[in-house]
């Protein structure tokens, strides 16, 4: 039987290959004692001057009621200028280089729940020259955001 001498990290084994093999096998880690944290001491803290802001004077609620805003209604002028382009540019054959004029413009009037939209849009004609042209649009509300165009001229 030879005797063996062998060092891994650092740990020497002396014995027999049996022996190293039999201890290393049944090897558990030997309880080491951890460090106890010290206690540090805790700052302490200056006292800070604060100022408690004072009471206002809040009025009470009261029973007045206020002043509410008038609803929007379901439809309007704009919403029928705003359908009006979108029929118009269904129309056109270049409808993304479209330019809708706006203000003084456009003209909407609005009887028996019917919208007439007038107003001008310039469109680039074959050679891609951007040309004024006037349209019309008449159309009414069908309720459930629905818009349903009764005529429509493009000149």
């Amino acid at each position: 039987m030879a005797l063996i001498i062998l060092c891994c990290c650092g740990l020497w084994a002396i014995g027999t290959a049996q022996q190293i093999v039999a201890d290393v096998m049944d090897w558990t880690p030997t309880p080491t004692r951890t460090p106890v944290p010290t206690r540090t001491p805790t700052p302490t803290r200056t006292p800070t001057l604060t100022r408690t802001p004072k009471p206002t004077n809040t009025p009470r609620p009261t029973n007045t009621p206020r002043p509410t805003s008038t609803p929007r209604p379901e439809h309007d002028e704009y919403d029928a200028r705003t359908m009006c382009e979108e029929f118009v540019s269904r129309h056109l054959k270049a409808p993304s280089q479209a330019e809708f004029i706006y203000g003084s413009e456009v003209a909407v009037h609005h009887s028996d729940g019917r919208y007439t939209v007038t107003g001008e849009v310039d469109v680039p004609n074959a050679f891609g020259v951007m040309i004024r042209t006037r349209y019309r649009c008449e159309l009414h509300y069908g309720g459930n955001d629905m818009w349903y165009l009764d005529d429509i001229l493009i000149e």
